[in-house]
């Protein structure tokens, strides 16, 4: 249950965090999720189940995520990544994550900063854009889930989905409402709402047509004193000369 706060930004930030819980909880034996089903106009719409072959071996991917066999692995353990990760490993879930080559994450900016993770959690260093990389990656078919969670691009994630991740039984795609299309303040916005012919729409189509889940969040923050604290961001972004996003309403 969500804490109750009289301040309207704080009932916003209890309310965002709780995003991230739910968002984890899409990864529990208790929801299937099911293949996408594609549209004359790029929606975002449910997904379907798929069996994949790999290296001659067929996979049920709804028997294998029921069963809960194998690890989860975070793609990409940044700010958000690291926390779900964080979560997954206190849940008791099999957890290990990637982090691109040379970056050193206790030296990133507070914005991007992410958590310590506990020691026995597995790194992999793995960039979608540097394929030599990709072998440092456990069979896929090991995985019980994979989740992607920065921005793809198409151009590089066509070939990691052919090569990798369609033999991941279950693949959740962390999205934004950036790839929708907004145009006029104050319009509604949901999973009926055109996509943008941008990299990263057309990245997440490619995935979602193929069984992926693509999760479309409307916004993450942090700790209320923390550098994502939603008054730190909004205040920044104001002073920045930005205008707050058109008035979507998502």
């Amino acid at each position: 249950m969500m804490r109750e706060s009289k301040c309207p930004f704080m009932r916003i930030t209890f309310f965002l965090l709780s995003l991230l819980v739910r968002a984890s909880d899409a990864l529990t034996p208790a929801l299937s999720f099911r293949r996408a089903v594609a549209t004359a106009t790029p929606q975002r719409s449910r997904s379907l189940g798929v069996s994949a072959c790999h290296n001659g071996h067929r996979f049920d991917a709804d028997k294998h995520a029921a069963d809960g066999n194998g690890e989860i692995m975070i793609v990409g353990a940044g700010w958000v990544g690291s926390r779900l990760a964080t979560h997954l490993h206190d849940r008791g879930e099999l957890v290990r994550v990637t982090n691109r080559p040379g970056i050193d994450q206790r030296h990133k900016e507070p914005y991007f900063e992410p958590v310590p993770l506990a020691d026995d959690v597995p790194r992999h260093e793995f960039d979608i854009t540097d394929p030599t990389t990709w072998d440092s990656l456990p069979a896929p078919e090991t995985l019980q889930a994979a989740v992607v969670t920065f921005a793809t691009k198409t151009g590089t994630c066509e070939l990691f989905w052919e090569q990798y991740l369609q033999y991941v039984p279950r693949v959740v795609c962390y999205s934004s409402t950036a790839v929708y299309q907004v145009g006029v303040p104050g319009q509604h916005v949901d999973e009926h709402t055109p996509l943008r012919d941008s990299p990263r729409a057309l990245a997440e189509t490619y995935m979602q047509e193929r069984g992926a889940t693509v999760l479309t969040i409307a916004g993450i923050f942090g700790e209320a004193q923390g550098a994502r604290g939603v008054c730190n961001c909004l205040t920044s972004y104001v002073q920045s000369g930005a205008v707050l996003n058109g008035g979507k309403i998502v």
